[in-house]
């Protein structure tokens, strides 16, 4: 008897847990907790995708700086006159290239280190869902 009450009222919680889930608008098979090993690594891979495709411009003036080294410790007798007017020369960057540029490499900074930042806190929260035998063989992997 009293495990037909036990079936009963477990299966009642059963339909009442579906029927809430459905009524919130979430799948039964919903993720919903963030603590969720899965959602840890499927943020964890979103992350690490993120700071790969992040990749600086060229520097628009890294041949205007390469010239202007050269020249400077290029040995010169004191016969040979550098001029800007010569015609194997490099253009100077336009400066608002040159400032768009920085303003870019600003941002793609601070973009990385807030992604670093957060994928240092997954793996962390990721490290607390692992037993310490996976934490052992996870750590051990890593190196």
């Amino acid at each position: 008897m009293t495990s037909l009450r036990l079936h009963e009222v477990l299966s009642i919680g059963v339909k009442n847990a579906t029927g809430k889930r459905a009524h919130d608008g979430a799948p039964v098979a919903a993720i919903t907790d963030e603590s969720d090993p899965f959602f840890i690594l499927a943020m964890k891979q979103a992350l690490d995708n993120a700071l790969v495709k992040l990749v600086d411009p060229p520097n628009p003036s890294a041949a205007w700086e390469e010239q202007l080294f050269r020249r400077a410790n290029q040995f010169d007798s004191g016969m040979m006159m550098y001029s800007e007017d010569d015609p194997d020369s490099v253009p100077r960057p336009d400066p608002d290239v040159v400032a768009a540029y920085d303003e870019t490499i600003k941002v793609n900074a601070a973009r990385r280190k807030r992604l670093n930042a957060r994928l240092a806190m997954v793996e962390a929260n990721l490290m607390k869902a692992m037993s310490s035998t996976l934490q052992d063989t996870y750590t051990s992997m890593l190196e």
